[in-house]
C-alpha cells in the first residue's frame, strides 16, 4: 500500500474516531436544552427582548446604521447561558439564528498553541483582525503573544497553584487544545465587552452535570472598556478561564445562579493580576447597592460583589474556601446553599454575612480610620441608607431584602447617652453592627442582637453612631422574582437616657413614638428608688388616668426598674393616637416624661 493511501486511511480514520466519540460521550447542548416549540407558538415580549439583546450584543452588525452604541456586559457568559437555557423557546427562525450567532467563529484562520495547552484563534484581516505589530519577529502579533501568555499565566495560577481542575477536553474540536477566538466583540453598536465563555458539550462519561467549553475574547480591548489593551487581555483571561473551570465543575442550576459564576471569576482577576484592578471599575456599583441580595444577579452588582470572596479568604486566611464551595456544588448542592453549607464547617454563615456587612464600611476615607481589606482605601464607599442629626428620640421603619445590607449614621448634636433597640421578628435573621466614632480615637465595635437594647454612654458632640443591619436569612437562589421582591421589616429605636435632675428617674421610653396596633408594647425605663412603694400612670393629653399600675399589687407589666404598656386602658379599650404623660411615683418622687401614640 502507497505511504499516500496510508495517510489517507488514517486520516479517515481518525475523524471517524472522532465522530463515534462525540457521539457516544457528549450530547449537543440543542439536545439537553429541550425539543422545540411548536410553530405555532408565540415568543413572549420578555423572550424578544432576550433575543435581539444577544443578536445585538453578539452581532452588532445586525444593528441599523446610525443607532446609538449600548454598553454590554463586561462578560456575556450570564447572558449566553440564559439564551442557552432557553433555546427550545425561541421559535424556528430565531432558532436558526442563534445556533450561529452562539456557535464557534468560523473566520479566524490563523492560530498559536500555549504551552498550558491552549489554542489562540486570530485574523489579520477583515472586521475581526488583530494588530500586525510583531516586534519579536516571530511571525505572531504582540497582542496574541499577550493573550496566549496570559492564559498560561491563568493556567499556572488557577490550576496549578490553586488545585481547580483544567477545563474538560471538547473531543478535540478544533485541534486537541482548549480554543479561545479573538474577535471584535465592540462595533459601531456596543461597546465594553470583555469576552465570553458558551458552553457547548454536556460530558457523558460523568454522573455531574457538566460541559465542555470555548472562550471569545475581543480583538484589542480599546472601544469602552474600563482597562485597556494587553492588561484588560489579561484580567478576561483569568475570568474567563476559571468561567471554562467552573462550566466543567457545574452548569448552572437555574439563570440566577449566575451571580456565583460572575462574582467568582471577577475576584479570580484581581488573585491572577494583582496589579491591574479591573473589578474597582464594578466595585462602586455594588456598594451604592447595599440593600440588592448578595445571591441576586444584576449585570456590574454582581461584579463588584467580589469583594464578598476577598472578604472570606482574608478573614479566613485561606483561599482553599472558595474551591471548597465549588467542590461542594458539583455534587448538585445551589450555589448559596453551598456557601452556607462550607462556611458553617468553621464558622457561621450569619455572623460573616453581618461581618462582611461591617468590613464595607471602612473603604475609601474611612480606611483610615481602620482598614480590613488589603486594598480598601481603592475601594468605593458605601452608600448611607440615612444620615441623622441626632438630638431627641428617634424611631427608624424601613425593610430589607434576603442577603443585604443597610447603613444608618446618627449624629451627636450635643454629648449624650442613648438606648439603642433593633426590633424585628425571627432574630436569628438578622445580624446588627454598631460603629462609634469619636473624635481622636479609634473607632468601637458592638453588636446589637434583635430585641436587646444597648446603651451608649456619653458620646460627645460631633460623635456619630453607624448601625449596619443585615438580613442574613438566606433565600433559595433559584428564583429571582422572590429575591428580588421578599422584604423583612425592622424598627430600630435612639431613646435619649435624660441627665437632668429634675427627671433622672425615668431614664428611656421606646419606641417613641409607640405605634400601637403594630407594635406590641412600650416600655418605660427608670432608675429604682423604691422597693415597694412605686405606681405607674398613663395619662391622656387632658391628664385623665387612663392606665394605673403599682407594685404592692403584683401588677403585671411593673417591676422595681421597668413597666410595659400594651396601649390599652384599664377597660381593656385600645387608646387613641396623641400625645401622653407617664407618671411615676417612687416613695416621695414623683416625675413625669411625655411620649407620643400612634394608632393604626
Amino acid at each position: 500500500m502507497s505511504r499516500a493511501k496510508l495517510d489517507m486511511r488514517m486520516f479517515l480514520f481518525s475523524w471517524l474516531t472522532l465522530f463515534l466519540a462525540m457521539v457516544l460521550w457528549a450530547k449537543p447542548i440543542s439536545a439537553q436544552l429541550g425539543g422545540p416549540p411548536s410553530e405555532a407558538q408565540k415568543p413572549s415580549l420578555e423572550l424578544e427582548k432576550l433575543f435581539s439583546e444577544v443578536v445585538n450584543l453578539l452581532r452588532p452588525e445586525s444593528m441599523s446604521p446610525g443607532d446609538d452604541p449600548v454598553a454590554g456586559p463586561r462578560c456575556a457568559t450570564a447572558l449566553i447561558a440564559t439564551v442557552q437555557r432557553r433555546f427550545h423557546e425561541f421559535t424556528a427562525s430565531q432558532r436558526e439564528q442563534l445556533a450561529t450567532i452562539l456557535g464557534r467563529p468560523g473566520n479566524l484562520e490563523l492560530s498559536v498553541a500555549t504551552q498550558a495547552g491552549y489554542r489562540i484563534h486570530y485574523t489579520l484581516a477583515g472586521n475581526d483582525a488583530v494588530s500586525k505589530v510583531d516586534e519579536d519577529g516571530n511571525s505572531v502579533p504582540d497582542f496574541i503573544d499577550s493573550v496566549a501568555a496570559a492564559f498560561d499565566f491563568s493556567h499556572e495560577v488557577e490550576v496549578v497553584q490553586l488545585g481547580y481542575q483544567p477545563p474538560p477536553d471538547d473531543f478535540g474540536i478544533d485541534g486537541t487544545e482548549y480554543d479561545v477566538y479573538v474577535r471584535e466583540l465592540n462595533g459601531g453598536s456596543t461597546h465594553g465587552i470583555y469576552g465570553f465563555t458558551t458552553s457547548e458539550l454536556e460530558i457523558a462519561t460523568t454522573h455531574d452535570d457538566d460541559r465542555t467549553s470555548f472562550i471569545v475574547l475581543d480583538n484589542d480591548f480599546d472601544d469602552g472598556h474600563f482597562t485597556t489593551g494587553v492588561p484588560a487581555a489579561q484580567v478576561t483571561a483569568a475570568h474567563e478561564l476559571f468561567h471554562a473551570i467552573q462550566l466543567g465543575l457545574r452548569y448552572m442550576l437555574s439563570d440566577n445562579e449566575t451571580f456565583y459564576y460572575e462574582l467568582c471569576s471577577s475576584w479570580m482577576e484581581d488573585v491572577v493580576y494583582d496589579g491591574v484592578n479591573d473589578y474597582y471599575g464594578t466595585v462602586s456599583d455594588f456598594m451604592s447597592k447595599t440593600g440588592f441580595p448578595l445571591n441576586l444577579y444584576q449585570q456590574g452588582v454582581t461584579y463588584g460583589a467580589a469583594i464578598w470572596n476577598h472578604f472570606l479568604v482574608e478573614q479566613t486566611g485561606d483561599a482553599a474556601v472558595i474551591r471548597s464551595i465549588w467542590e461542594t456544588m458539583r455534587a448538585g448542592m445551589s450555589a448559596t446553599d453551598a456557601i452556607r453549607e462550607v462556611l458553617n464547617r468553621s464558622n457561621s454563615f450569619e455572623h460573616l454575612f453581618a461581618e462582611f456587612g461591617l468590613w464595607n464600611y471602612f473603604t475609601d476615607s474611612r480606611a483610615t480610620q481602620m482598614a480590613f481589606y488589603e486594598e480598601a482605601r481603592a475601594y468605593a464607599p458605601v452608600r448611607m441608607r440615612l444620615v441623622v442629626p441626632l438630638s431627641s428620640d428617634t424611631t427608624i421603619v424601613d425593610s430589607l431584602r434576603t442577603l443585604s445590607s443597610r447603613y444608618y449614621r446618627f449624629v451627636l448634636q450635643e454629648t449624650s447617652s442613648f438606648l439603642l433597640t433593633v426590633r424585628a421578628q425571627n432574630a436569628k435573621n438578622w445580624g446588627n453592627k454598631v460603629i462609634i466614632e469619636q473624635t481622636n480615637q479609634v473607632p468601637e465595635f458592638l453588636d446589637a442582637p434583635v430585641g436587646e437594647s444597648l446603651k451608649l454612654d456619653l458620646l460627645s458632640e460631633g460623635s456619630a453612631v453607624v448601625v449596619v443591619v443585615s438580613n442574613v436569612a438566606a433565600l433559595a437562589d433559584k428564583d429571582p422574582g422572590r429575591l428580588r421582591d421578599t422584604f423583612s421589616a425592622m424598627e430600630m429605636s435612639l431613646v435619649r437616657l435624660s441627665q437632668r435632675q429634675g427627671d433622672s428617674e425615668i431614664t428611656a421610653i421606646y419606641p417613641n413614638p409607640f405605634f400601637s396596633g403594630r407594635q406590641e408594647s412600650v416600655v418605660f425605663e427608670f432608675s429604682p428608688l423604691a422597693t415597694v412603694d412605686v405606681e405607674a400612670r398613663i395619662l391622656n393629653g387632658s391628664g385623665d388616668v387612663i392606665r394605673e399600675a403599682r407594685l404592692v399589687s403584683g401588677d403585671r407589666g411593673l417591676t422595681t426598674s421597668r413597666f410595659v404598656w400594651d396601649g390599652r386602658t384599664d377597660q381593656g379599650r385600645p387608646s387613641p393616637s396623641g400625645i401622653f404623660i407617664f407618671q411615676l411615683k417612687q416613695g416621695g418622687n414623683v416625675s413625669y416624661r411625655k411620649f407620643a401614640v400612634i394608632r393604626e
